[in-house]
């Protein structure tokens, strides 16, 4: 058969992120004409839905499954449990207004050849769960990691469409997860969820096949049918995907983070960690940060509770001294800064959201943590939690604040750190720990661009500087202007 990606090229993907999520994360009920797809890697989740009858259903996603859902259905997904989440996402559009992105999903040429691609067209009324039983994770990883990259448009077609297919066939051959499950899907069952729970301990297949009911040998032989890989590998999959999770917190030791997920010793993890990523821990944290600081929040979307506004942060333009009044209705600020404690009216955060504004915490370097907490409570509370995306820190003493970022980095990973430090230049542990750097026209001129950091320049405010500042030569990590009084 020869691969017509023609056809595959018409599944366009339109939307995709990597992220954490807790119990404060809120969404109202919504639909979307694109057909969606949610990996849990870490945690569960619980997706709420009226099914074609109108009645509520819930479905509750573990980790390791994934779940696809139909366009236009009427959902939302919510998080119940007080760790974290970590959910992988890709949203699927057609190309042809006149096809139905499912239609092509599922019936193409190449679905068209497995027999189990039918069935699930056919079952597809709202949602599908899956078991990942043939490496899905990867596949949904790949595609991700390939939109990321700059292709012609004749390259983008083929390599798009090789990874499109590979994430189809892996999903046509997963096992759907139904009411009646036969005998060795009860065992590996039973066997995921007590790898999940107990990975952290010294378990071996015998502990795990004790645990399910059912002989060590019984249980290698189905995995290996199911997931072609040993049992122990598995466990040490899932080790690592906790791993990968947990590296993304850069104040947490190596070793820790091995022994914690279960590990006899840091070279065991090291070893493990590569042969399953391709990388070494300190390689992966490394890739994350620079990614964390030079794309998050910058080149990609977040979005609203509602789930069809799409918010993007592109260049800051902040304007001290300025109140909240004026902030909401200026035409050129996108950015404010809170004080610690600040009251936001009901009014004044919906305004926010609406107009898609975005705020900074005003933090110094004696700031107390449980204060910054309570009031990053207070602002989510405020349904403001995609709206609230940095703190600002300003001060003499760069012991303090590398302290207070590794602090901010423990309790909020995902938030943006604006360091204004009185001297020039930055001390580099700075400038590694923070996301941006605050500068003076005069430090940008010196500075030597560093793409590891991005870049605010400092300077007073008047009427024609905020004008000038539009057309603006700037360097390409350039974070924003912040004009002073």
């Amino acid at each position: 058969m020869i691969l017509d990606t023609r056809q595959l090229i018409r599944i366009k993907p339109c939307f995709y992120y990597n992220q954490i999520y807790d119990s404060t994360f809120s969404m109202n009920m919504h639909k979307h004409n694109t057909l969606e797809i949610m990996y849990v890697t870490v945690g569960d989740m619980t997706v709420e839905f009226m099914d074609e009858n109108g009645a509520k259903e819930s479905a509750k996603i573990m980790q390791g499954q994934f779940v696809l859902i139909k366009p236009n259905l009427t959902h939302k997904i919510l998080f119940t449990q007080k760790t974290t989440s970590n959910i992988l996402n890709v949203e699927f559009e057609c190309r042809s207004p006149l096809l139905k992105i499912e239609n092509i999903f599922f019936a193409n040429g190449l679905t068209a050849t497995f027999p189990q691609s039918a069935q699930l067209h056919a079952n597809f009324k709202d949602i599908l769960i899956f078991n990942d039983t043939c490496n899905f994770l990867q596949a949904i990883n790949n595609l991700q990691e390939m939109l990321k990259l700059d292709f012609s448009e004749q390259q983008f077609e083929l390599v798009y469409s090789l990874n499109i297919s590979q994430l189809l066939i892996n999903l046509t051959l997963c096992e759907q997860i139904k009411s009646q499950y036969n005998e060795g899907n009860i065992y590996i069952n039973k066997a995921v969820m007590y790898m999940q729970k107990n990975m952290h301990k010294n378990i071996n297949l015998q502990d795990i096949s004790n645990a399910t009911g059912c002989s060590a040998a019984y249980l290698e032989k189905i995995f290996k049918k199911h997931y072609s890989v040993t049992v122990n590998k598995k466990l040490n999959e899932f080790r690592i995907q906790k791993a990968k999770h947990m590296l993304k917190d850069f104040s947490s030791l190596i070793k820790d983070i091995g022994k914690t997920v279960g590990f006899s010793n840091t070279q065991s993890f090291i070893n493990n960690f590569k042969e399953i990523t391709g990388l070494t821990p300190n390689e992966y944290r490394h890739k994350e940060r620079l990614e964390y600081k030079n794309i998050h929040a910058y080149e990609k979307s977040s979005f609203d509770e509602k789930f069809n506004n799409f918010l993007t942060f592109d260049k800051g333009i902040m304007i001290m001294g300025q109140p909240l009044t004026e902030f909401v209705n200026d035409e050129y600020a996108n950015s404010y800064l809170c004080e610690i404690g600040e009251t936001i009216t009901g009014r004044n955060a919906a305004e926010i959201k609406n107009k898609h504004k975005f705020l900074f915490v005003n933090v110094s370097e004696d700031s107390d943590l449980k204060t910054l907490l309570d009031f990053s409570d207070a602002l989510t509370k405020k349904n403001l939690f995609d709206n609230f995306i940095g703190f600002y820190i300003r001060g003499e003493n760069s012991e303090k604040i590398l302290e207070k970022i590794k602090l901010i980095h423990r309790f909020s990973p995902y938030k943006r750190i604006l360091a204004d430090i009185k001297s020039y230049p930055p001390p580099r542990e700075i400038v590694l720990a923070a996301t941006d750097i605050i500068l003076t026209e005069d430090e940008l001129r010196l500075w030597q661009e560093n793409n590891d950091v991005n870049v605010w320049l400092k300077q007073k405010y008047s009427e024609s500087s905020l004008t000038d500042s539009q057309s603006h030569a700037f360097p390409n990590n350039f974070g924003g202007i912040i004009y002073t009084p």
